[in-house]
């Protein structure tokens, strides 16, 4: 979608991502494009594959907001598409056509991720707080709202979603 990230580097992207694989396969962990992803790449040359995890934005705006403001500035009835957006980038990456898969994505949320490595694997933790709650004049702002003296209350509005590379794979380990 940008040409200052990977989607507009494909060569150098492929470069890079077999180039590091060697014999074991490659982990990255980014940041800095306001949501959370999990995804992985094709089995290369080696054998094995490359497999990415992305946190999301703690409280500046998020890929969904920004979104919404550019929907709502072009035709309103857009702002109810953008609901959609996680679904729309997992799904449009199942075609057999498209190498690379995006098996998690969380636009809206905001967020903290917790990785934990061993010999055996490397588990991802993404830690998803809506950026609001409520609707019209009850909306109020999560990550806007002080809960150093109710962890609980902040605690309550986390959802959970976990990712590993198992064995070279990547394996979501929520529960549905």
């Amino acid at each position: 979608f940008n040409v200052d990230h990977w989607d507009g580097f494909p060569v150098q992207k492929r470069a890079l991502i077999e180039g590091l694989l060697g014999e074991t396969g490659t982990i990255t962990i980014a940041g800095d494009v306001h949501s959370s992803y999990a995804c992985e790449h094709p089995v290369t040359g080696t054998g094995k594959r490359s497999i990415d995890f992305t946190g999301g934005a703690i409280s500046s705006g998020t890929w969904g907001e920004f979104t919404t403001t550019a929907a709502s500035s072009i035709n309103p009835g857009l702002v109810a598409l953008v609901p959609l957006l996680d679904q729309a980038l997992v799904q449009s990456t199942t075609r057999a056509d498209v190498a690379s898969k995006v098996r998690f994505a969380s636009t809206s949320d905001h967020a903290i991720s917790m990785m934990a490595v061993s010999p055996d694997q490397v588990v991802v933790d993404f830690y998803l707080v809506p950026s609001q709650e409520g609707t019209g004049a009850n909306k109020v702002s999560v990550v806007g709202t002080n809960y150093y003296d109710n962890a609980d209350a902040y605690f309550a509005k986390r959802t959970k979603v976990t990712y590993a590379v198992i064995d070279g794979e990547l394996v979501s380990l929520t529960p549905v």
